[in-house]
């Protein structure tokens, strides 16, 4: 049984507070530079509770591997289970970027009919349409099919105006 399973109280370990180039590894039992030691910001200095090594000990345990492969196996076998996380990521990346919900989302679709604000054509591959929004105010200004959101992104971001664009198609010379 390793000292990680056995739950020694975390007190025995502490490190002397006046070496803080050092600390000592509860599992080897060996103090050690801290570059040996995995970084963690939520510690007091900054690094693992555990050498590298003996971490990546610990993470390779077959107990640990197995409820990996588990959960991965679950995860994606079961298609209302991806589509239920697919859901909440679509949900939490609308809300989190846009501040629209799902519900916005959809009343804007309808409203459109479906198709792009731009082109009038629905988007390919069964995709959804993408929020445009003003990069400065952050203002949602409709839904537009990929290829004129990544025209007009183009547009903005690169300073060329619509007539320069129309002249070169009409004499590209």
């Amino acid at each position: 049984m390793t000292v990680m399973e056995k739950g020694k109280p975390a007190g025995q370990y502490r490190r002397n507070p006046q070496d803080a180039t050092t600390k000592r590894c509860p599992e080897c039992e060996v103090v050690k530079p801290l570059d040996d030691f995995y970084r963690n910001k939520s510690s007091a200095d900054g690094r693992g509770g555990y050498c590298r090594p003996c971490q990546l000990a610990y993470m390779r345990t077959p107990k640990r591997a197995k409820h990996a492969a588990d959960y991965q196996r679950e995860r994606h076998a079961d298609p209302a289970l991806k589509r239920r996380h697919v859901d909440k990521q679509r949900e939490a990346h609308l809300r989190r970027r846009y501040g629209l919900a799902v519900e916005d989302y959809d009343a804007m679709v309808e409203a459109q009919g479906g198709v792009c604000l731009l082109c009038k054509h629905p988007q390919k591959d069964g995709r959804r349409l993408a929020v445009d929004h003003c990069h400065d105010s952050g203002r949602v200004r409709g839904l537009l099919c990929n290829a004129c959101n990544v025209l007009l992104h183009k547009i903005e971001t690169r300073a060329v105006s619509i007539e320069a664009v129309a002249v070169y198609l009409k004499d590209p010379a």
